[in-house]
């Protein structure tokens, strides 16, 4: 409801003015009325209505004076004025300094008075709309600014040094108040440590007012003890530059900074304490001696405050011990040894006592994953080996997420893990392979099942494809598999109906059709027979 306040010298105006209309009922709120201007600027103070409506001749302060006044203290509402006859001029130069209509005292009914107070309403939404709107602009512009000032920043520590000209060129246009030679300060590498997890389960799982809040914490704190520029890089990362911080403990301020994350958002932040700079040039040596430090969190834990030139890590032990970790691992896994656990831990000792950079000892092990998995193929094809549940590991959900937790992991005890269980998948599959070498014509049944299994494939045809009698076919498939042709073929139509089901607008007749089973009750049959729930079952579950 839009507040109205009532002036006027005369009691039975204010009375009239008070029950003239039902205010409520159309929607306005009748906060009170005053005898003068003076006594009116408490209750405009106290009250801020959105209407004032106001005799122009009182005692003490007009109703001309009141409005210059109000005029003077930029007052937001508006203004209608009562007059009498012959106020003409007075009412003119009411409208003059700012009221929006008039209304004669001695003519005034209830229709007249909700006329105006109607314009004047729609006057004040017009004006807050368009208000809104010029907030919503501004806000953008300043948005758009802040993050053109973002950019330009992470430009500034990452590019290559010929870019920089151009870079610094875009700044001075925008006004930054960067100068390259003369910048002076501190860097703050500053990490939200388990970023990923923390955006999952943590208070703030909104990655953009997660790091609005963590921005602001840094900035209460910080902005207090010196001028500061704040870069949100990505993935919970921020480089915060002190300008001309000579008096400041920068330790302490650390501390302050993660108690104070940890204390109002229940987060764990790491802060990298960079040498002083002098230019732009070092500035940007120690963003990078800073970035590096911050992996110290792999083998030191979190959260962790430490200053850049206290992490030092070797980057050639990876290097020299990476052949003796391959042919140590490779022998435990094609060996199917029981050891890759503790060759594992061996390999992580080394890396820790070494202090090996994580990022490298992260891509060593790829490289490690990688050729087993080559040296797996090898091996499929050299045995001539085609069961494709062989390979099929590879793609499972469960081993592609190991592989990528192995390389986003931010600690070398979770690193430790992931790697065993995948040498434990791997070392299985090899295990496998020694036990599945086929017979040729096995081999190329097993090929045209695993291609045509949609279609209707009988065993003469299959047969009479590697010139073989049926019964021996049959026989030497079961040998070899430890399933029949029916089997073996069922199974691949079932393992094609499990991932046609988890479509959602396909139905269970269209998907044993499209398996090659036009009988839907057989196919209902095989595959809860296989699976343990019918089709409708497992679509249900894995749909829901």
């Amino acid at each position: 409801m839009l507040r109205i306040l009532c002036i006027d010298d005369e009691t039975i105006v204010r009375v009239a003015l008070s029950t003239i209309i039902d205010w409520e009922v159309h929607g306005y709120q009748l906060i009170g009325t005053a005898a003068d201007g003076l006594q009116a600027l408490q209750l405009i103070e106290q009250q801020q209505p959105d209407i004032i409506i106001t005799d122009l001749k009182m005692p003490n302060m007009s109703g001309l004076e009141l409005i210059h006044h109000l005029a003077d203290q930029a007052y937001k509402g508006k203004i209608i004025v009562l007059s009498n006859y012959g106020d003409y001029e007075l009412v003119r130069e009411a409208m003059k300094g700012g009221a929006v209509d008039y209304l004669l005292k001695v003519t005034l009914i209830p229709d007249e008075l909700l006329t105006v107070l109607a314009k004047t309403r729609d006057l004040i939404y017009e004006e807050r709309e368009e208000w809104e709107q010029h907030l919503s602009v501004q806000h953008q512009l300043s948005e758009q600014r802040q993050a053109q000032y973002n950019r330009i920043w992470q430009e500034l520590l990452y590019e290559d040094e010929q870019q920089l000209p151009s870079i610094i060129r875009e700044a001075i246009q925008l006004d930054m108040n960067i100068h390259p030679t003369t910048i002076t300060g501190t860097l703050f590498y500053i990490k939200i440590d388990n970023y990923q997890e923390a955006l999952a389960t943590g208070k703030l799982k909104n990655k953009k007012l997660l790091q609005f809040s963590v921005a602001n914490i840094v900035k209460e704190i910080i902005s207090n003890h010196s001028a500061i520029h704040l870069i949100e890089l990505t993935g919970g990362q921020y480089a915060v530059i002190l300008l001309n911080n000579n008096n400041i403990d920068n330790k302490q301020l650390a501390i302050r900074l993660v108690t104070l994350v940890s204390t109002y958002l229940n987060l764990s932040v790491s802060v990298i304490i960079g040498d002083n700079f002098n230019n732009l040039q070092q500035l940007r040596l120690q963003f990078d001696d800073c970035k590096r430090a911050s992996q110290a969190t792999f083998y030191k834990g979190t959260p962790l405050i430490i200053a850049a030139h206290e992490v030092a890590f070797n980057n050639e032990y990876c290097k020299i011990a990476y052949t003796r970790w391959m042919t140590t691992i490779k022998q435990a896994v094609e060996s199917n040894s029981n050891t890759i656990a503790t060759d594992v831990q061996t390999i992580i000792g080394e890396a820790t006592t070494h202090f090996c950079l994580p990022e490298q000892l992260k891509e060593y092990a790829h490289i490690l994953v990688t050729e087993l998995e080559s040296h797996i193929n090898h091996l499929v094809k050299q045995e001539e080996v085609y069961d494709l549940t062989n390979l099929s590991f590879m793609r499972s959900e469960a081993y592609c997420q190991y592989k990528k937790q192995l390389i986003d992991t931010t600690s070398i005890q979770h690193f430790s893990n992931y790697l065993i269980l995948i040498l434990e998948m791997i070392t299985e599959q090899f295990a496998l392979l020694k036990q599945q070498v086929y017979r040729k014509e096995v081999i190329q049944i097993m090929s045209i099942l695993h291609e045509k299994f949609h279609e209707r494939l009988t065993l003469e045809h299959l047969a009479s494809t590697v010139n073989l009698n049926t019964s021996y076919l049959c026989r030497i498939f079961k040998q070899d598999t430890g399933k029949s042709i029916f089997q073996y073929m069922n199974e691949l139509k079932v393992n094609e109906a499990v991932q046609l089901l988890q479509q959602k607008d396909i139905r269970v007749k269209e998907v044993a059709a499209l398996v090659g089973i036009d009988d839907p009750f057989y196919f209902n049959r095989i595959f809860k027979k296989m699976t343990g729930v019918s089709p409708s079952e497992y679509r249900k579950k894995h749909n829901a």
